[in-house]
């Protein structure tokens, strides 16, 4: 079926192989699977404060609370590993959005 979510209540989306797991804050939250690449909705999502933490989370600026020792942990209490490589990046997408660059 077919199901319109606002991007601003996308949490944070997981990959698992082609299948995306999008964690959605409605009145509960509530996860809704796409059968996609998460490299696909990296490039639509690019312009709406999203960011690949890692090569299976693609997370919504708007909920992370902090950042830190690899780990990015969000305002609902998840906790998600940084890749290495795209930590220094993550980080200054997160200063960028909160105001502080």
């Amino acid at each position: 079926g077919k199901k319109e979510i606002l991007l601003d209540r996308i949490v944070y989306i997981e990959s698992n192989l082609h299948k995306l797991n999008f964690h959605v804050l409605e009145a509960d939250y509530v996860i809704y699977t796409l059968y996609e690449t998460l490299n696909l909705i990296e490039k639509r999502f690019q312009e709406y404060d999203f960011v690949r933490i890692h090569q299976s989370y693609l997370v919504n600026l708007k909920y992370i609370k902090d950042i830190v020792n690899y780990n990015v942990y969000l305002v609902d209490g998840t906790n998600l590993p940084v890749a290495k490589p795209r930590y220094k990046h993550v980080r200054e997408c997160f200063a960028i959005f909160k105001g502080e660059i």
